[in-house]
């Protein structure tokens, strides 16, 4: 029996990542003639996909990735969503529908002020806000002038000193990922501000380690992963058996929210 070889490259110290590997391995072991292998990012700057995959799952982070990706020999299918990716079948986050779920989470709670918390440069974290500002202006709540885009990003987590006592409170807070909202929840800590009665606080992912350990525990809406990762291997088998792909883009819809103590309050209609 000819053998596909397939390989998954992207970064496993994301819990997005693992997640997506989970499902990519699950389809895989489901077919007979496929063997599979995993490698970080960076090896693609060596050419072995040129040569050595008929079939290539990629987390493309930089556009150098995607440029590497066509020049593969095999299929590609992308599992990024950092940027608009050009010229590869994408599977990703249904973000909009990430960012109405948390806004209907704090609406529930009572709430009638509300932020974001992001950066303008990431594709899924303005996507996340869209969906969220859209929720609010359903429910007749624009959202506050102090909301805006800060610099946020992987290595500036906490928000602006000052921002967060400029909101008005209580207030709930959307961020575009855990990490961001572990941020702003530290952040509250150093302003003096109480978590949640001041400033209730959803993330993203469902990262353990951000949600779970540092502090208070942080509610998120959780992706599917291992769905994005299953449906991204099952349109590359296609791609590999010379099938046409009509829909470039797939989106896969969030598992919903888990809710932790970060927005374990219920205000009545006055306050």
């Amino acid at each position: 029996m000819d053998r596909n070889v397939v390989m998954i490259c992207l970064p496993t110290d994301t819990s997005y990542a693992r997640a997506v590997l989970r499902g990519a391995t699950r389809f895989a072991c489901e077919q007979p003639d496929w063997s599979l292998g995993v490698r970080p990012l960076w090896d693609l700057r060596r050419g072995f996909h040129r040569i050595e995959v008929d079939g290539l799952l990629i987390q493309a982070m930089e556009p150098w990735h995607v440029e590497e990706a066509l020049a593969a020999n095999g299929s590609a299918v992308n599992v990024a969503d950092a940027f608009a990716v050009k010229g590869l079948p994408t599977v990703i986050s249904d973000h909009r529908k990430i960012g109405r779920a948390a806004a209907e989470h704090l609406l529930q709670r009572g709430l009638r002020h509300f932020a974001y918390y992001g950066n303008e440069q990431s594709l899924y974290s303005h996507e996340r806000r869209v969906g969220f500002a859209d929720a609010l202006t359903s429910a007749g709540i624009e959202l506050e002038d102090g909301w805006r885009y800060d610099d946020a990003n992987d290595s500036v987590r906490l928000p602006r000193k000052g921002w967060l006592k400029k909101l008005p409170h209580p207030v709930g807070i959307m961020t575009a990922h855990d990490a961001l909202a572990r941020g702003v929840a530290d952040g509250c800590i150093s302003e003096g501000l109480r978590v949640p009665q001041d400033v209730a606080i959803i993330g993203v992912d469902n990262d353990e380690m951000a949600c779970e350990v540092g502090g208070i525990p942080l509610s998120t809406v959780a992706t599917d992963g291992e769905g994005i990762g299953y449906e991204a291997a099952r349109l590359l088998g296609r791609l590999m058996a010379g099938q046409a792909i009509e829909q470039k883009l797939v989106l896969i819809p969030p598992l919903g929210v888990i809710a932790r103590a970060s927005t374990d309050l219920h205000l009545s209609a006055g306050q």
